[in-house]
């Protein structure tokens, strides 16, 4: 009844019991911490994705009371270390996406509440968003590209780097933000094919690694979504091809491209690829 909205948190509140197994359950925990109630009125009143995160997923609850839930936000190398260890126990690119969800959706609600309670202050919200979506895309992108290599083989000299732009970049995400990114890679000119038993050319080889990244980041499984991803500030926009070869990104920034797309280019930040294929895009 404290609530801006009673009428609205009451019905969120419904809803929330609705998705609960079992009522005795959640009223027992209630009981034994009652500050939990005062949790649930203020993300029932005042957070409707919460709100919603919560009637999804009823037993969220056990997070909450978890030690560690109001410890401090991990960062860029704890996510790193705790999705690839997540990730090990994947039996297969399904199995991978399902257990990334599970992962971001945990961690999307320990952010939410945590600057919703105060215990973390806004400001910090929009670097720990971009933290964890870095650090999915960061342990996305070896799965994808296994899975073009488990059909083609390796491209000889080929590397792949990830480049976060717009708010991704910027480290300014919210909650609900997209994943602004642009692919860029490079191949020797003399490994014109990849090396296994349906060889393709290297346009065609990153082409496909980046649309797996895709499917991988935005694809609904059995878990939810991820993150919707934009990828129209890449050279040409729709027009250009999904992934850009680092010469032609060059010279398209150096011949082409409308002064919006440089200011583009401000937030830019290199986020996967090997140190020696970052750093070339970076000085790029």
């Amino acid at each position: 009844s404290a609530a801006d909205e009673p009428d609205k948190a009451l019905a969120r509140f419904d809803a929330f019991l609705t998705g609960q197994p079992a009522g005795v359950q959640l009223f027992s925990l209630l009981y034994q911490n009652p500050a939990l109630l005062d949790l649930l009125s203020a993300i029932m009143g005042s957070a409707p994705m919460l709100a919603r995160y919560m009637s999804e997923h009823p037993n969220v609850l056990e997070a909450v009371i978890a030690a560690d839930f109001y410890g401090p936000l991990a960062d860029l190398d704890t996510h790193g270390e705790q999705v690839r260890e997540a990730l090990s126990f994947a039996e297969d690119f399904e199995q991978a996406l399902d257990l990334t969800r599970i992962y971001a959706r945990e961690h999307f609600f320990q952010i939410g509440v945590q600057v919703l309670t105060g215990t973390a202050p806004a400001r910090e919200a929009g670097p720990a968003y971009a933290d964890l979506a870095t650090a999915l895309v960061q342990a996305l992108v070896p799965v994808a590209a296994h899975e073009i290599a488990r059909a083609h083989g390796n491209l000889p000299g080929g590397e792949m780097a990830v480049v976060a732009m717009g708010k991704l970049g910027g480290r300014e995400m919210a909650a609900t933000s997209d994943l602004d990114m642009i692919v860029i890679y490079e191949f020797d000119d003399d490994a014109a094919e990849s090396d296994g038993d349906r060889p393709i050319d290297g346009v065609r080889y990153y082409t496909r690694v980046c649309q797996r990244l895709i499917s991988a980041l935005t694809a609904p499984t059995a878990e939810g979504p991820l993150y919707e991803v934009d990828l129209r500030l890449r050279p040409s926009g729709h027009a250009g091809p999904l992934a850009t070869r680092l010469r032609s990104f060059v010279t398209y920034h150096r011949e082409s491209a409308w002064t919006w797309e440089k200011m583009a280019l401000t937030r830019a930040q290199v986020i996967t690829g090997s140190p020696a294929m970052r750093a070339r895009v970076q000085s790029a």
